[in-house]
C-alpha cells in the first residue's frame, strides 16, 4: 500500500490536466487551433451563466460575438450572432469541441479556469 502512495500526486495532476472543470458554471477560457497557418487559433472567455461570449479569431481580426444557445448539464453550444450557422459545441463530459454544423471535432483545444 505504501508503494502506491507515490502515485497520488500523479493522479491528482492527471485529473487537472484540462485546466478547468467544464461541469461547473465557472468562467473559463477556451483556445483552439484555427486557420490556415500553424499557430493560428481562436479563443474566448465563456461564462455559462451569461448569454454571450466574445471570440477572437486570429491576430488582427475583429472580435466576434457568439450567443450561448444551449447550456445544459452535458453541452454548451455557441452560435455566432451574424452567422448562426457558424457554431461550436463543447461536450462538458468529455471536453470535446466540435463544429456544430457537421460535428467535426476541433482537435487540440485547451481550457483554463478564469
Amino acid at each position: 500500500m505504501k508503494k502506491l502512495l507515490f502515485l497520488l500526486p500523479l493522479m491528482a495532476l492527471a485529473s487537472c490536466s484540462s485546466g478547468h472543470d467544464l461541469m461547473s458554471n465557472r468562467t473559463f477560457s477556451i483556445t483552439c487551433p484555427w486557420g490556415w497557418f500553424e499557430g493560428d487559433s481562436f479563443s474566448a472567455a465563456i461564462n455559462p451563466e451569461l448569454p454571450q461570449a466574445t471570440f477572437q479569431f486570429g491576430e488582427g481580426m475583429e472580435p466576434r460575438i457568439f450567443s450561448l444557445t444551449v447550456v445544459s448539464p452535458t453541452t454548451i453550444r455557441l452560435a455566432e450572432n451574424v452567422n448562426p450557422g457558424n457554431a461550436i459545441e463543447i461536450d462538458r463530459e468529455s471536453g470535446g469541441v466540435f463544429w456544430a454544423y457537421d460535428r467535426k471535432p476541433i482537435e487540440g483545444c485547451t481550457f483554463k479556469s478564469l
